[in-house]
This record gives C-alpha cells, sequence and structure tokens, in this order.
C-alpha cells in the first residue's frame, strides 16, 4: 500500500534563498506516515491510546533536487518491512510534474508509553498493519 499526500510548501519551511530548508523534509515524511496509518485504520492517536508509542530509531534523507517555496509535492508512503516491535518506512517526495526530489526511511520502535521500553504491538494491531501491506 501507498499513501499519496499532497501540499504545498509553505513560506516557513524555506530558507533565505526560497529553496525548502533540509530539516524540513523529515516533516513531510512525519506527514505522509500519519497519513498512511490513517489510510490502514490505525491513526497515532488510536496507538498512543493504547499505551504504545513509535519512536523513531533511525532516520535516512537522500536529497536530489530543490524544492521551493509554494510548489506542489507529494509525499509517497510505503511500509518496506514490519515486525511486532518495528516499522520502516520509506517515502519519496515529487514535485507535480513527478520529479523525484528526496526519498527517505525511517525505522520505528514500538515501545511502552510508561516505561519506554520496547512492547511488542498486540495481535490486532500486528495483523491490520500486516494485511494493509
Amino acid at each position: 500500500m501507498v499513501n499519496y499526500t499532497e501540499f504545498r510548501v509553505r513560506y516557513g519551511e524555506t530558507d533565505q534563498m526560497g529553496i525548502v530548508h533540509h530539516a524540513s523534509y523529515p516533516l513531510y515524511f512525519e506527514m505522509g506516515r500519519t497519513e498512511l496509518l490513517r489510510q490502514i485504520g490505525l491513526p497515532y492517536t488510536e496507538l498512543e491510546s493504547m499505551g504504545i508509542f513509535m519512536p523513531l530509531s533511525r532516520l535516512i534523507v537522500k536529497y536530489f533536487a530543490p524544492a521551493k517555496y509554494d510548489d506542489l509535492l507529494v509525499v509517497e508512503t510505503s511500509i518496506a518491512d514490519f515486525t511486532p516491535l518495528k516499522i520502516v518506512m520509506t517515502y519519496r517526495v515529487v514535485d507535480k510534474h513527478e520529479k523525484l526530489l528526496t526519498t527517505g526511511e525511517t525505522i520505528l520502535i514500538s515501545v511502552d508509553a510508561h516505561s519506554r521500553r520496547p512492547r511488542r504491538l498486540p495481535n490486532e494491531i500486528f495483523e491490520l498493519v500486516k494485511n494493509s501491506i
């Protein structure tokens, strides 16, 4: 499953030259990740209400071409690997002409919200995600 999240670059995401600042891309990945989980039927707020947090343990970003203020972009998000303890997500950010601007990968680890220690996802959550990829 791939989620396509479309958005416009806001002025505050750019540098003095009007180019998207490199630190903005992880925020774009987060938008895609949140929408993919929602599309699966698992809003992140539902995970939190179950006492599960999914912090990032790794972030990789590769830059190919710049985006500029007011550009219409799409972040394409998919799940590359999934276990009861981690989710590996991949990202592609493209412009309206489908030109590749950035790629990325994140690893999210399932942890208990109180102890902050690794925690396996409940079976029903695991099956929901597994059946969607």
